[in-house]
């Protein structure tokens, strides 16, 4: 088989030789023309850019997720939440929101999603959980801004500044929340190494309007899934033990026992990692589109957790 494919990328090769590349080289059409020299030089060259083009968007960008079968790591990119299209996810020189409503109609039951982009993991369960147990879902999330009762900085262009938005929007939000009073609160946050307290006076003001419920933050894979699964080109190759992925500075870093009243605290890194082992891949779905935020797809898996959690509201 490999004999005959060498023979007929001779033979191929001959062939072009004969009929393509000797008359180009020494035929008069070019020769006594400086222009149609030129157009077939430009001609070529635009021939070349256009390949690579449409290589470059046209050729599936597969990784394998196991048994056989591969996905687009493109759109493990696209994989998120619908409030980052619907600008629900606020950006860092935002300090208002939008009426980001979400659930069933006004007038049911409201559950307030709040925190920075970590929250945002939870949109979709919590949503579908909300349509389901007929809860009106109000989401309150920006980007970096984390649910603390302190000055934070933020990282923009390569330089660190005082974040002021993050101030004025918690500002206005925590009033919001206060003047609405929602059924619940769900509230998520990134990992800091900022003061504890911060955080507790925070669950401390959220807990005195409703029922609050405190998310663990989810672990970080080392490295981006798609990254590591078109390295190693087997899922089972990347997959960490859960223990390494976690720190002691995970949000919330109040330990249980002294979460203020009216606040309790739910962890599904085991639903994420189940057996203490994270993976990229699990049960055919891309679990994070980064290193540390869910895909859309994967987290609506978790649903569940949240409709018993509405279920369990006083």
């Amino acid at each position: 088989m490999t004999g005959s494919a060498i023979a007929a990328s001779f033979a191929l090769a001959a062939l072009s030789y004969r009929f393509v590349e000797q008359p180009f080289r020494h035929g008069d059409f070019f020769a006594r023309s400086m222009k149609r020299t030129f157009a077939l030089g430009a001609g070529l060259i635009a021939l070349g850019v256009g390949t690579g083009i449409a290589m470059l968007h046209l050729t599936p960008d597969l990784v394998p997720i196991g048994n056989g079968a591969y996905k687009s790591a493109a759109q493990l990119r696209r994989d998120r939440p619908v409030i980052y299209t619907d600008q629900c996810m606020r950006r860092f020189a935002d300090v208002d929101h939008r009426d980001c409503r979400y659930g069933r109609p006004v007038g049911s039951p409201t559950v307030v999603l709040f925190g920075d982009s970590h929250a945002g993991n939870w949109f979709e369960p919590v949503n579908a959980a909300a349509i389901a147990e007929g809860w009106e879902l109000l989401v309150r999330i920006k980007a970096s801004c984390r649910p603390l009762d302190i000055q934070q900085s933020v990282s923009e262009g390569g330089l660190d500044r005082i974040y002021t938005e993050c101030t004025e929007w918690l500002s206005a939000t925590l009033d919001e929340i206060a003047r609405i009073k929602p059924r619940m609160i769900i509230v998520a946050g990134t990992r800091h190494q900022l003061p504890i307290a911060a955080e507790t006076r925070f669950l401390v003001r959220l807990a005195s309007v409703s029922p609050t419920v405190v998310i663990r933050d989810t672990p970080w894979f080392p490295q981006n899934g798609a990254a590591c699964l078109r390295k190693n080109r087997d899922p089972e190759l990347c997959t960490w033990p859960l223990a390494s992925l976690l720190v002691d500075y995970n949000y919330p870093r109040t330990a249980a026992m002294d979460l203020p009243d009216n606040v309790r605290l739910l962890d599904l890194n085991r639903r994420i990692c189940p057996g203490e082992v994270c993976r990229v891949v699990l049960d055919g779905e891309f679990v994070m589109f980064d290193e540390h935020h869910l895909t859309a797809s994967f987290s609506r898996t978790l649903s569940d957790e949240f409709r018993a959690l509405l279920n369990s509201a006083p």
